[in-house]
């Protein structure tokens, strides 16, 4: 996948997160506070290289301990409608996705590789997944 981390729109994970907080909580002060706490963490978004500072116009920080538990909530809201499908119909036998590794076994006489990667880069317009290959199979990222 590339650039992952910089792609995670914050506005989204904000919205995202509310979504579900209000869902999963009848009290409405939680919610607000973990949304304001969650806000301030996201856009205090500085990172060093090189002994100086810097803030990213947009996405998460790399190295934020938050940054791999954001990308995955991210990643997860979407993934799951869009593979739900191709894991029903038995194309998919096995996923597994951590941060910007994608794991996949396939039947590749139902689908190939070209059309699982379609349906990943149809996940979210700020992402772009890649097949890379490793020892004579693909790998995507």
């Amino acid at each position: 996948m590339k650039d992952l981390y910089v792609n995670i729109p914050v506005m989204e994970i904000l919205h995202i997160t509310n979504t579900s907080l209000k869902q999963n909580n009848s009290d409405t002060l939680v919610p607000q506070q973990i949304l304001m706490l969650l806000s301030l963490v996201l856009n205090q978004n500085y990172f060093e290289c090189d002994k100086k500072c810097y803030k990213p116009n947009q996405g998460v920080a790399m190295g934020s301990p938050v940054s791999g538990i954001i990308t995955e909530i991210f990643l997860q809201y979407y993934e799951h409608p869009i593979l739900k499908h191709i894991l029903e119909m038995n194309a998919v036998i096995y996923y597994n996705c951590y941060i910007y590794d994608v794991f996949i076994v396939f039947n590749s006489t139902t689908i190939t590789e070209e059309v699982i990667m379609n349906i990943m880069n149809t996940i979210h317009s700020n992402l772009q997944f890649f097949l890379t290959l490793k020892d004579n199979n693909y790998k995507i990222t």
